[in-house]
């Protein structure tokens, strides 16, 4: 049995309008990306949300293990412009997974940075404290956190 996929874009910062289906030229552009760049074929509810993400909008996904949940914010944040849309921030439920994708962030040259239970309040401080030194192509575009580090454990508080 195949259950079909959905995705709601709902507005969160005061737009009352509920997000369209993205046009057939903005399904073109993600797909022909993501087929000549990473040689896949994206699913409907992917190209939704990359392209909300690229309108600026907060997206939750909601979906099952492995029906491609990561290439919907990893393919903006690869194929936009470094200042088009600001910081990615991605909770993942284990650190090795927040590894993978820091990993594959960094194989297109892309600042990311994971925060889990090890961190420190270095780590922390590195990443949030103003620095007047940093490049462009420095700039941290995706932060991935584990649950642990949202809500605290005995070792960290969140």
């Amino acid at each position: 049995m195949q259950r079909s996929s959905q995705i709601n874009v709902y507005p969160t910062s005061g737009d009352d309008s509920i997000i369209s289906a993205a046009t057939m030229a903005e399904k073109m552009q993600w797909q022909g990306f993501a087929s000549s760049r990473l040689g896949i074929i994206l699913k409907d509810f992917q190209v939704e949300v990359a392209n909300a993400y690229s309108k600026h909008r907060d997206v939750l996904i909601i979906q099952g293990t492995g029906s491609g949940k990561s290439i919907c914010f990893t393919l903006p944040i690869i194929m936009l412009p470094e200042d088009c849309c600001g910081t990615a921030l991605i909770v993942v439920p284990t650190t090795a997974l927040a590894m993978n994708h820091q990993q594959g962030f960094s194989s297109f040259n892309i600042t990311s940075v994971v925060f889990n239970a090890d961190s420190s309040l270095e780590d922390y401080k590195k990443t949030f404290e103003p620095s007047i030194d940093i490049s462009a192509s420095d700039r941290v575009r995706a932060i991935i956190l584990t649950p642990e580090f949202l809500f605290g454990s005995e070792e960290h508080v969140g």
